[in-house]
């Protein structure tokens, strides 16, 4: 089922109720809806609140790399809820080009690379 949400058409990736990324129970959570638009490609958009800032008008390193984190994970699972393809991050090096503003949208794409594990 192809769902909309704002300028992202595709399926809807299933939630988790605690996650800190797409937990919609997570009271402090990012709560991001994950769209896959093409087998392999996920989409969300997000706009950061201040109290996720590290220096000013600047999102958080960490908060960047878990969103990283999630996205490049879930560009590898799939959108069937019957068959999840759940991993975890073996190994994540991040090299920053560009601070992050909050306050602003932002649209995060996760494009799947060639897949040799369970790990992402």
């Amino acid at each position: 089922m192809q769902t909309q949400a704002g300028n992202i058409t595709g399926k809807r990736q299933p939630n988790s109720k605690y996650c800190f990324i797409c937990g919609m129970e997570n009271p402090i959570g990012l709560h991001l809806h994950i769209y896959e638009t093409a087998p392999g490609d996920v989409q969300s958009t997000y706009t950061a609140p201040e109290h996720f800032q590290g220096y000013p008008g600047v999102l958080h390193g960490g908060i960047v790399g878990a969103i990283i984190d999630e996205i490049s994970g879930r560009a590898h699972m799939g959108s069937d809820p019957l068959n999840p393809r759940f991993m975890f991050t073996a190994k994540m090096d991040v090299k920053y080009r560009k601070n992050v503003p909050i306050g602003k949208p932002l649209k995060i794409i996760g494009k799947s690379g060639r897949l040799r594990t369970k790990s992402a």
